[in-house]
């Protein structure tokens, strides 16, 4: 099998799974379940801000804008992450949800979407964060 890497989450370590799988010439697919990415940042509270300075909160290949001393605000670092994956065109398919992780013949893993399309691929990251629990794959 050809190798193909599914990304589960388009997070700040799935966007940084896929410039890294990119640099590399390994093909790949991100999947999230939000609507647009940076989502999950949107939806926390009005005055969060990162508690690490823009410099160390960059991810790589792209600054983050601003103040490098200074804290980015929720809404700052969420419209980053949505221009990283656009500037970098990251193949990402959102709105769709790992339902079901499999793996299959010992050489691959199957990822069912909860649209119940299927995605194949020969490795597979767990990028979903702290907030969602984590997917393993069944035998």
């Amino acid at each position: 099998m050809e190798r193909h890497v599914l990304v589960i989450g388009a997070g700040q370590a799935g966007l940084a799974a896929g410039y890294h799988l990119r640099a590399a010439g390994v093909p790949f697919q991100i999947v999230d379940s939000h609507h647009r990415v940076g989502d999950s940042w949107r939806t926390r509270y009005d005055s969060l801000t990162l508690f690490t300075p823009r410099q160390f909160s960059a991810l790589p290949g792209l600054e983050l804008v601003g103040n490098r001393e200074l804290y980015a605000t929720r809404d700052e670092f969420a419209e980053y992450l949505e221009s990283y994956a656009a500037r970098l065109r990251l193949p990402i398919t959102l709105g769709r949800q790992v339902s079901r992780l499999s793996k299959t013949d010992g050489e691959s893993f199957e990822a069912q979407l909860d649209d119940g399309s299927i995605i194949v691929a020969s490795e597979v990251i767990v990028a979903t964060g702290v907030t969602l629990p984590p997917i393993s794959p069944r035998s």
